[in-house]
């Protein structure tokens, strides 16, 4: 049951966050801007380093996204602060997943088609009837849940970059979200196809939404909650159950 549990969420999860890289830096421009019009008139690489700073700063954000992956839906509703602290949900297949993090611990409450779907049809069961309504606390060196839990992990798919991006980066129209204008800047890249990303016209130029249309895993995710602190506090520990435990059968 172990590598049943763990491999196949954690490649679920990789999908998730590849989306993550849809407006990431090219390695070569120019930092910050003016906003307003000034700001419109830069060029795409320039807007886009203004979204890479202006992300790599931030001390929490809520992240919703919805993407598709071989056919499958996969959301996650997360908002993620400093010192490992978040709050939210992953799904997929009809399956949902509650995550939890608190000064770096982290745990995950799934319900029944959730075990069913990673653990399988004749471990799930057990595993429901053993963890009942627990919230199913993760190992430090988890690959699968704790890195939604990772304010510095989920923002570098957006700001990381090692000067060997091949993504060439175009303007597009200016669009209104939630009642604040944006910019959109459009990428282009060989393996991955084309993404677009809206980046704030005024103030601090945040990212707030991703759209990808084309290629392998399309879908989108957007930004807000910024600079914000989930409010979490740890589950009692009767409240608790170790996934190792639930993996041995040590219940």
């Amino acid at each position: 049951m172990r590598p049943r549990v763990r491999s196949t969420l954690s490649a679920t999860v990789l999908v998730a966050a590849a989306l993550m890289s849809g407006c990431g830096d090219d390695g070569d421009g120019g930092g910050g801007g003016d906003g307003g019009s000034d700001f419109t008139e830069q060029t795409a690489d320039e807007i886009s380093d203004a979204a890479k700073d202006a992300m790599a700063g931030l001390t929490g954000v809520s992240i919703d996204g919805s993407l598709s992956s071989d056919g499958q839906e996969i959301e996650i509703a997360m908002a993620v602060g400093e010192g490992g602290n978040c709050s939210g949900s992953f799904s997929t297949q009809g399956a949902t997943a509650e995550i939890l993090g608190v000064d770096g611990t982290t745990w995950f409450r799934p319900d029944a088609a959730f075990w069913d779907l990673f653990a399988g049809p004749e471990a799930g069961p057990q595993i429901v009837a053993a963890a009942g309504d627990r919230w199913v606390t993760l190992p430090d060196d988890d690959t699968s849940f704790k890195p939604f839990c990772d304010l510095e992990e989920f923002l570098g798919e957006l700001t990381d970059s090692d000067g060997s991006d091949d993504a060439t980066y175009t303007k597009g129209e200016t669009k209104e979200i939630d009642g604040e204008e944006t910019i959109e800047i459009i990428s282009e890249r060989p393996e991955e196809g084309t993404s677009s990303g809206y980046v704030l016209v005024e103030g601090d130029h945040y990212l707030v939404s991703i759209v990808k249309e084309e290629g392998e895993d399309p879908g989108e995710v957007t930004f807000s909650g910024f600079d914000e602190q989930p409010d979490v506090e740890a589950p009692a520990e009767d409240e608790q159950i170790a996934l190792e435990d639930l993996e041995s059968g040590a219940y």
